[in-house]
């Protein structure tokens, strides 16, 4: 999955992703533990797209932060201003 797919989600559909890939990663390892895996670049796939999947949602998290604060600053100045 490319990151700039998962840019364009949602947090419901990006939360969605990590719980799905996680237990996709959990059960991935069990079967390799079981030498039922014969492809172990499945492993790298699942970590890389969790990962993905993580940094975009705290890249949105990071940029409703951003947002907030300038919000805080302008009605700061706002009501300071008036004096």
């Amino acid at each position: 999955m490319k990151a700039r797919e998962l840019r364009e989600r949602n947090k419901e559909e990006l939360l969605e992703l990590e719980r799905q890939f996680s237990i996709d990663l959990a059960d991935s390892r069990f079967k390799k533990g079981a030498g039922e895996i014969k492809d172990t670049t499945t492993l790298r796939k699942l970590r890389r797209d969790l990962a993905r999947v993580k940094t975009a949602l705290r890249e949105q998290d990071l940029h409703m932060e951003n947002k907030t604060a300038k919000n805080m600053e302008s009605n700061t100045e706002q009501v300071g201003g008036g004096e």
